[in-house]
């Protein structure tokens, strides 16, 4: 007996899923394990506003493993729409940085920029001089790279969605993509990324927590990785969001067994899900 609990107990550290008791709080534990939302809770929540970015698209077709029925960008829209429909049943406001048709330009950001009074420029010069240890020439650079990015070219890359993020504002941002490994065919599970080198450092940090929770509460025996980066290593999505932001790898394209789990409808509900209850365990301060 002594020898199966220990098993078990390797297996949930591998997992990265600690028990509950250990992972967080009875607060969150109760809240995971309701069936419902009190009214009080629903109240809060329908003043609340997500953005939710369904990575790559368009042009870019993110990674793609055919043999396993996988291209990233039809799979991440899939699943933010998913998450989508489970936060607006509670009430949550949903806005989509895009909707797999069609995306804002540069002249569009730029134009409800200047109808905002949003300077970007301005805020851009702030947010990494304060964060990144740049100053002179090498801030000036990558300012000017960030704008480089926002180009206008058709591609609808991720500083674009940065800014559109910024331009419509929100309590928090979440991206939503599939990860592949082209030299490990055992890597398996999800990953959950932040940046701590930003104004909503901590909070994004807060919003991992709570989504690691949920995630380990609905698939127990699934890896989750969370990893909080400094500025030079994190993504463009979760520095230059002027909210706190997290990038949500849902798995391995590259591994066969969770590749069955990506293009299972059933799973994708139950993902979804679990990423919406992370989303709003965090939103009502759990």
């Amino acid at each position: 007996m002594r020898r199966i609990l220990l098993l078990l107990l390797v297996g949930l550290l591998l997992c990265g899923c600690a028990p509950m008791a250990e992972e967080s709080d009875h607060r969150k534990q109760d809240f995971l394990a309701a069936e419902s939302r009190s009214p009080e809770e629903l109240a809060l929540l329908a003043k609340k506003t997500v953005l939710l970015d369904a990575g790559h698209g368009f042009e870019d077709p993110g990674c793609e493993y055919p043999d396993n029925g996988i291209i990233e960008r039809e799979l991440n829209l899939l699943l933010t729409q998913k998450i989508a429909s489970a936060l607006r049943a509670h009430g949550v406001t949903v806005i989509l940085t895009h909707n797999g048709e069609s995306f804002p330009g540069r002249e569009d950001l730029d134009s409800l920029a200047s109808e905002k009074g949003y300077d970007l420029t301005a805020y851009l010069h702030a947010l990494i001089s304060a964060y990144s240890g740049r100053e002179g020439d090498a801030l000036e650079n990558t300012v000017t790279a960030f704008g480089q990015g926002v180009n206008g070219d058709g591609v609808y890359d991720t500083f674009e969605r940065a800014y559109y993020a910024n331009l419509q504002g929100g309590d928090l941002f979440v991206s939503v993509h599939i990860n592949a490994s082209g030299t490990n065919a055992y890597a398996v599970g999800s990953d959950l990324f932040v940046c701590g080198d930003t104004p909503h450092g901590e909070a994004s940090s807060a919003l991992m927590a709570s989504m690691k929770a949920s995630l380990c509460y609905a698939f127990p025996a699934r890896r989750v990785g969370a990893r909080e980066d400094g500025w030079d290593n994190a993504f463009v999505v979760t520095k230059y969001t002027d909210m706190p932001a997290i990038l949500v790898e849902a798995g391995f394209a590259s591994n066969d067994e969770d590749a069955k789990l990506l293009t299972d409808p059933a799973w994708q509900d139950a993902f979804a899900v679990a990423v919406a209850e992370g989303i709003e365990m965090y939103l009502l301060g759990y």
